[in-house]
């Protein structure tokens, strides 16, 4: 097939672009780009030929190798690349451990559209001799299939020294407000960030300690946005001995204790969730047939949020419009 189009150019740095359809190719099939010169003579031929994806030993795990904490845990990720550095959606990962926690039945997971493909290995042996893991990503994509690994090396010298808060609005200065989010996607749009810090006896971050997280109030979540299905209330150190968490708050105001424990220390910092003058919210309470109807707004009215009301107080701390029924006796 053979067509022709114009394509006009930008004056100021004579430059030009045309979209060419390439989805309906097979592999080894060819489009022939012809470019022209004012006068009708061939200025260039670009000849772009289709290759089916295949994997490559670009492929990458991270990380490749790591000393963790016995009793710790690390998040592994694999990322299937072709021969051109570009990631490949949809591949098939195969995760499997030999050594100290070594697995029966490979993990099967696929890769998203970025490649990537994560997988959580949490030391569950108490052997004091077998202190080594070898962790495989077998990444297959079509007929063509690559392997990498990483090695774990698991000790009690790794043992938590201290644990200290790295990210809080409150680190620097006790005061400092947090504003609730009323966006139609719920109070998550505005999760606080927190972040600390795990050491051993040397001031060296560890790296693969697992931090957990509470709170002294049942009015927050533990969630980065609305879609988030993380655990955020257990999170594994990074690689500079960081483990990150998000906070989200309905109620204002109110100031929450956020603790956070590694092994036998702790720390605790405060997040203060307040509204702002623009999401003043507003209640109209009417009565029809002997039923009393409360209605709390935000000034958008874009976001219900279901949360049982089981008085007044509750109906004056509600962020989000919903209603409240109570018949009148």
């Amino acid at each position: 097939m053979n067509y022709s189009e114009a394509v006009s150019i930008d004056d100021t740095l004579g430059y030009g672009s045309i979209t060419l359809p390439t989805s309906g190719l097979d592999d080894g099939e060819s489009i022939a780009v012809t470019v022209l010169d004012e006068d009708g003579s061939t200025d260039m031929v670009i000849t772009l030929t289709a290759v089916d994806v295949a994997l490559n030993a670009l492929s990458t795990l991270s990380p490749s190798t790591a000393s963790i904490v016995t009793g710790g845990g690390i998040e592994l990720t694999a990322q299937c690349l072709d021969a051109y550095g570009q990631a490949v959606a949809g591949c098939a990962v195969s995760w499997s451990v030999a050594g100290r926690n070594a697995t029966t039945v490979p993990v099967q997971k696929l890769a998203d559209s970025n490649g990537y493909s994560t997988y959580t290995l949490v030391d569950a042996s108490t052997s004091t001799t077998l202190l080594t893991d070898t962790v495989s990503a077998t990444m297959t994509y079509g007929s063509t299939s690559n392997t990498e690994t990483a090695t774990i090396t698991w000790g009690a010298g790794n043992a938590v020294s201290a644990i200290a808060v790295t990210t809080s609005p409150t680190k620097t200065v006790a005061t400092t407000e947090s504003a609730i989010s009323t966006a139609a996607t719920g109070p998550e749009a505005g999760a606080v960030t927190l972040a600390f810090t795990v050491t051993d006896a040397n001031g060296v971050g560890i790296n693969g300690t697992p931090v957990t997280f509470s709170a002294d109030s049942s009015d927050v979540v533990f969630k980065s946005s609305y879609t988030d299905t993380a655990n955020r209330k257990l999170v594994y150190t990074s690689s500079t001995g960081v483990a990150t968490t998000y906070i989200a708050g309905w109620k204002a105001p109110s100031t929450v204790t956020i603790t956070a424990t590694a092994g036998t220390k702790t720390v605790t910092t405060k997040v203060n969730f307040v509204t702002v003058a623009a999401d003043a919210r507003t209640v109209a309470l009417s009565e029809t047939g002997g039923v009393a109807k409360a209605t709390v707004k935000d000034p958008s009215v874009t976001q219900l949020r279901v949360q049982p009301l089981t008085s007044h107080a509750h109906l004056a701390q509600a962020g989000w419009a919903q209603e409240f029924h109570h018949r009148m006796l």
